[in-house]
């Protein structure tokens, strides 16, 4: 139990050295735990050790929470002014880029890039079925992706020459689809 104790002592300690060290931003927001636990206080996030940092107002770390036990977490950018959300899928941590009946999500591969280009970044689309498909794989997906749509997508790829690589459009075609759904849920 002691060795237990010290070991996680440690890591709450390198995670607490390693956040000062990178001069990390602390943004404040809440995570919701998969036990439904609700923590509030400012956030660091650590994409490469995957471990979400909890402090205090007064940069006291409350708690540490691996990916594999946060359910979703949220908090406000004020540099971007923008709310941002984090949801767990497939016990990684991603961020939602667009919502809907298809989402883009968005998964940091180095904690560098909370704030970098789109590069730094890989991309997939979630379905409401649970389906995650990489933005990589999406041209030999599209009919697992927008179902019913997807020959209305293909088309619209096709007369307004749309790049399937490029995100403006990809998020185009999301938008499109999800309008698409909406109205034949409404009409039922």
């Amino acid at each position: 139990m002691k060795k237990i104790f010290l070991l996680l002592s440690l890591c709450c300690w390198s995670v607490i050295a390693y956040s000062q060290q990178n001069n990390e931003v602390n943004y404040l927001g809440v995570v919701q735990l998969q036990n439904n636990e609700v923590v509030e206080g400012k956030i660091t996030i650590d994409f490469e050790k995957q471990l979400v940092a909890v402090y205090s107002e007064s940069n006291v770390e409350e708690s540490l929470h691996t990916f594999y036990s946060v359910q979703h977490l949220w908090f406000y950018d004020h540099l971007k002014q923008v709310r941002r959300e984090f949801v767990k899928t497939q016990q990684n941590l991603f961020e939602v880029v667009l919502q809907g009946e298809v989402s883009l999500l968005r998964k940091y591969l180095h904690n560098t890039t909370l704030s970098s280009t789109h590069q730094d970044n890989q991309y997939y689309l979630a379905t409401q079925q649970g389906a995650l498909v990489a933005l990589k794989d999406l041209p030999q997906q599209m009919n697992k992706v927008f179902e019913d749509n997807a020959n209305l997508i293909q088309k619209m790829v096709e007369v307004k020459k749309y790049s399937l690589t490029d995100l403006q459009n990809i998020a185009t075609l999301i938008r499109y689809h999800n309008q698409c759904r909406a109205k034949i849920i409404a009409q039922r």
